[in-house]
């Protein structure tokens, strides 16, 4: 991903270059300019999907799922719209046109049912993003397959993508991790990718905070990213688990660490019980607990409450089974403000899909929830889903080092003081 910062540098200068500053200047937020073209940016891997193979999936919370061919898809109704894309990377382009199928066609005919909030897209290379489904609804929201009259190309997310008007460019969503999607990046201390700290462009305005950005034909490791054939488009679970209800186990009394034991990783410092909480005190590396009775390897929920208390890396990594393996949930690592899943197909939580960022504030709580299912890991912080990973065909495994000891429940820190509380577990109806 080495060419990621140097393709943001050239995209600014294209920026500068083409730069006849008084053509539309009113409908430009706060220091962008107009470009006379798109930017494109990527990792150097956009992949080339046979004509045959193409295939738009629709399914999840859905009456009537579909699958259409893009023959079906080009004859459903069309609609062409012009809206201005805007990148935090200083570039606007005014005007573009897009024609496509208009979500809501879409969604009138798979029928959304009553529980269905949030739309899950997935590209072809992996890349996932989501969006509030009443965002997804408005007229003016398209699947695109062409661009000024054109074709959709490759470079630009062809032969299919989702432009939602309003928000950045590339990324086919609304601003919603306005520090995530969600991130993955730039901005972030030793991170790469594509989010300068600048702020989101929301409604032709920019509001601060770090926010992910994606150009058209970007793909960032663990970022929202842009979307290529063979979309699969599924209509989400919203609800993440809140420890309530039937069938949940208390794993911690508030009391003492029965049940638990200090992981014995080298330089660390023990675990104590203090106010209701388990405090992972910050050690000279790693510091955590793991639980002395064997937890369920699928199906299963995990909540726990977790606060930062000192430090700036992470202050819950949540190790956990996915059948006969194991990987972690990452929260706040790599500087402080990383999330995501170490690791899969041998990439940690912040060079995989997974990736996203959150800003942590420290001595506050956050509710931290985690679904393993055959076909999926999910992942929640507070209300917001951090991580939505199809997991066929996928190689899940921990990151390489210490870190396995914490196999196969535990919660650890990276020398930073951390503190959990409420930790249940429950196994999943059939």
């Amino acid at each position: 991903m080495d060419g990621i910062p140097r393709k943001e540098r050239w995209a600014r200068s294209t920026a500068a270059r083409d730069m006849p500053r008084r053509e539309g200047r009113g409908r430009l937020p706060p220091g962008q300019h107009p470009a006379r073209r798109f930017p494109v940016l990527d990792p150097g891997f956009r992949p080339d999907i046979p004509r045959s193979r193409r295939q738009l999936q629709v399914r999840g919370l859905v009456e009537r799922p579909l699958q259409p061919d893009r023959e079906a898809l080009t004859n459903l109704p069309q609609r062409t719209m012009r809206a201005d894309s805007h990148c935090v990377t200083t570039w606007s382009r005014l005007d573009p046109q897009w024609e496509g199928v208009a979500f809501a066609e879409l969604a009138r005919r798979v029928r959304p049912r009553p529980g269905a909030r949030h739309v899950f897209l997935r590209g072809c290379d992996g890349c996932t993003t989501s969006n509030p489904l009443h965002a997804c609804l408005e007229a003016d929201v398209l699947l695109a397959h062409r661009l000024d009259g054109r074709p959709l190309c490759r470079d630009h997310g062809g032969p299919l993508r989702m432009v939602l008007p309003g928000s950045a460019a590339g990324r086919g969503g609304v601003p919603e991790r306005g520090p995530l999607p969600r991130s993955r990046g730039g901005g972030i201390p030793g991170g790469a990718g594509l989010f300068p700290q600048r702020g989101s462009l929301e409604g032709g305005a920019v509001r601060s905070g770090l926010v992910p950005v994606l150009l058209p034909g970007v793909v960032s490791p663990g970022m929202i990213r842009l979307l290529l054939p063979c979309l699969l488009l599924t209509v989400a679970r919203a609800d993440p688990p809140d420890g309530k209800g039937e069938g949940w186990k208390a794993l911690f009394d508030g009391k003492s660490l029965e049940g638990w034991e200090i992981t014995e990783f080298a330089g660390h410092e023990p675990a104590r019980v203090e106010d209701g909480a388990i405090v992972i005190p910050a050690g000279l590396a790693l510091s955590g607990i793991n639980v002395t009775n064997p937890p369920p390897k699928m199906d299963y929920e995990i909540y726990l409450e977790a606060r930062r208390i000192e430090g700036f890396d992470f202050f819950c990594c949540l190790t956990f089974p996915y059948g006969g393996s194991h990987c972690s949930f990452v929260v706040g690592g790599w500087g402080g403000g990383v999330v995501g899943i170490s690791s899969v197909d041998g990439m940690d939580a912040s060079e995989n899909e997974t990736a996203g960022y959150k800003r942590f504030e420290k001595g506050r709580w956050y509710r931290i929830a985690v679904r393993v299912t055959s076909e999926r890991i999910e992942a929640w912080i507070d209300e917001e889903r951090m991580v939505e990973l199809e997991t066929a065909e996928r190689r899940i495994s921990m990151r390489f080092g210490e870190i396995e000891d914490s196999a196969p429940l535990g919660v650890a820190t990276w020398m930073t003081t951390g503190a959990v509380r409420d930790i249940r577990i429950r196994t999943l109806p059939e």
